[in-house]
């Protein structure tokens, strides 16, 4: 009977061993408990920051997005402004060359018939220097050359005249700055 007391003996202190070893891990698993339990709290405070973090993102790329589509627009806008211009410019070219073309063509009919003039003239201009009264031709010539030449001379200061105010026009439109940058 000693033999299974003492092995009585020696189990129930196994099992008190036991025991107080499973209080200890049952400690130890209350820790842990406490520690996940810190964990969990702070991983949702986190899942919660990311979350507001992600929505304010989305919000200012959205805000980029639309700032984005508005500088396209403004610069297309822009572009199409700078194509109208540049258009009106060539139309406004190819109507300061025509008048250019123009006043040249009426100088060189100018030029021809004040040639053609200055031919009759010398004749008759040896004709009068040869005469006595002279003078009284002379004068007469003279009025009648000037009432010939007035219309000419008229005609070519008028073009001449709308000539620069066009080629001021067209300097103006391409020293003006242009507009719609301010983007």
């Amino acid at each position: 009977m000693d033999e299974v007391g003492g092995r009585t003996q020696g189990l129930a202190d196994r099992m008190t061993d036991f025991a107080h070893r499973l209080g200890k891990f049952q400690g130890s698993m209350e820790a842990a408990a406490g520690r996940f339990t810190r964990i969990d709290k702070a991983l949702a405070a986190l899942t919660e920051r990311t979350e507001r973090l992600e929505a304010v993102v989305v919000e200012r790329l959205d805000s980029v997005g639309g700032r984005i589509e508005a500088v396209e627009s403004g610069v297309g806008a822009a572009v199409d402004g700078m194509n109208a211009t540049v258009a009106g410019l060539s139309a406004g070219i190819g109507d300061v060359a025509a008048g250019v073309d123009e006043m040249s063509t009426t100088i060189a009919g100018m030029n021809a018939d004040l040639t053609l003039a200055a031919g009759a003239v010398v004749p008759l201009a040896d004709a009068v220097r040869s005469r006595p009264d002279r003078e009284q031709i002379a004068e007469t010539v003279s009025d009648a050359v000037t009432r010939a030449m007035e219309p000419a001379r008229g005609d070519v200061a008028r073009r001449l005249a709308a000539l620069e105010e066009t080629m001021l026009a067209l300097a103006e439109v391409l020293l003006r700055p242009a507009r719609g940058h301010a983007d």
